[in-house]
């Protein structure tokens, strides 16, 4: 499958269904007398019908493209900190945390989100900030993820010294959430250096499961802030 026909795949999973169809069809119906422009809407409408399923991907289809979509952002962001492989010392450490706010750059049409068949809802829009480990510095690469293109908007990459870094843990924010919902202490991951430089990335995970939602789950800020600090015991000892 090429790169076009899987993101139009992608975007017709988070658009749903096309209510235009039935309107075209029930327009048609009573016009079938009117030189056959009843018809000709009705089978429109039909044709949008049977192109909409036929574009409709599965819901492991999705996690299936979606997980290879990290895999390339993980390449990305190699290849935007200009390091080459021989001076990566550990597997990248990937934070990817779905976003339902707007977001500079990003058309508020394309934020979406998507109760899928299996109950587990899935997001169209990702915060995501990834980390290359070399002896010598962190490498961080942090941007939005638009799923539906395959698309980055507000990239940003540093290299930090270790020495520099002086905290990486957690914080605690509150954010209105596009459709209105107010979220209360959403955990967010963050990294300051002394410059006063930081990275932050969002997660209202918990939270909206709290509400009710069954999110697709995501790998535990926890288990970053673990691996970075472990790497800070040991180049500041």
């Amino acid at each position: 499958m090429d790169e076009q026909t899987k993101r139009k795949m992608i975007r017709n999973y988070f658009m749903g269904f096309p209510l235009w169809t039935i309107v075209v069809i029930i327009i048609g119906l009573p016009l079938l007398m009117l030189f056959g422009l009843g018809l000709i809407l009705i089978v429109i409408g039909i044709l949008g019908i049977v192109r909409y399923y036929k574009e409709q991907p599965t819901d492991q289809q999705i996690d299936e493209w979606f997980e290879e979509d990290k895999k390339m952002l993980e390449k990305i962001a190699l290849n935007r900190l200009g390091a080459v492989e021989e001076e990566i010392i550990k597997e990248p450490l990937t934070i990817c945390k779905p976003v339902f706010w707007n977001v500079p750059g990003i058309d508020p049409t394309e934020v979406m989100m998507k109760k899928g068949k299996d109950g587990v809802t899935r997001f169209s829009i990702w915060d995501v900030a990834i980390f290359h480990l070399t002896d010598k510095y962190l490498g961080s690469f942090h941007a939005y993820f638009n799923f539906l293109n395959g698309k980055t908007v507000n990239e940003s990459t540093e290299e930090f010294f270790y020495k520099d870094i002086v905290k990486v843990g957690t914080a605690q924010e509150s954010i209105i959430l596009k459709d209105g919902t107010k979220i209360t202490n959403a955990e967010s991951f963050v990294l300051k250096v002394a410059s006063g430089d930081a990275i932050f990335v969002r997660d209202i995970t918990s939270r909206l499961e709290e509400k009710g939602l069954k999110v697709i789950p995501t790998s535990p800020i926890e288990k970053t802030i673990q691996a970075i600090r472990a790497m800070l015991r040991e180049k500041k000892e």
